[in-house]
């Protein structure tokens, strides 16, 4: 939810790095056409990851993925409702010679690194700081986010509950010029809250936590 100009196909999803381990996303299947290469971003974007920085368990404090965990968010997206379950998966799968751990998300991105000239991206910075940007991935013409953060305190109230010490982070992707979101990290939880600034009216809360 509150992702943009985003296709989905029964692929394994998109690769993500982040700063202390690697995740494969999994989508729910649905119709997708052949993604166009001539996007900026394969060109001058190319990452090269060493697995010796990487670590088996991602346990950064804004984007925790322990085995088990199950995060559901209710929201609206399209002038409807929408329910997106998360699940943090005991499997792995190795991508760019590193392993990394498998997310099952119902909606979201498509395309694996490596693969029709994705590139993986940063999901969460080990020590995130204002006015730091990164990108989040580079699948050229489906998925080129851009994040910076915006503010490292805080606290927000969504169905979960109050969360304090929160992270927000801006998004953008050249696909949507003059589009923007708004994600908000709890720590130890990850994302709690996100938001379109922009157009129609898109949002996602954070209503349970298990695992």
């Amino acid at each position: 939810m509150c992702r943009r100009a985003v296709s989905r196909s029964a692929v394994t999803a998109l690769t993500l790095a982040s700063v202390v381990g690697l995740i494969a996303l999994t989508r729910t299947p649905s119709a997708s056409g052949a993604p166009s290469t001539a996007s900026a971003c394969g060109s001058s974007y190319a990452p090269v990851l060493d697995p010796a920085n990487f670590v088996a368990v991602v346990d950064n404090p804004y984007f925790p993925l322990p085995v088990g965990r199950t995060l559901v968010y209710t929201g609206v997206k399209d002038g409807q409702s929408q329910t997106d379950t998360v699940i943090v998966t005991g499997q792995k799968k190795v991508i760019l010679g590193i392993a990394a751990t498998v997310v099952s998300d119902v909606a979201t991105h498509d395309g694996t690194a490596g693969l029709d000239g994705a590139q993986p991206g940063i999901i969460m910075e080990a020590n995130p700081q204002i006015p730091d940007a990164y990108r989040q991935e580079c699948y050229a013409g489906q998925a080129e986010d851009t994040a910076w953060v915006v503010a490292t305190t805080g606290s927000v109230t969504v169905p979960y509950g109050k969360v304090r010490n929160v992270l927000t982070t801006l998004e953008s992707t050249r696909l949507e010029p003059g589009a923007y979101d708004e994600k908000i990290y709890g720590p130890g939880i990850g994302i709690v809250s996100e938001r379109a600034l922009t157009g129609p009216s898109e949002v996602a809360q954070l209503v349970s936590v298990s695992g």
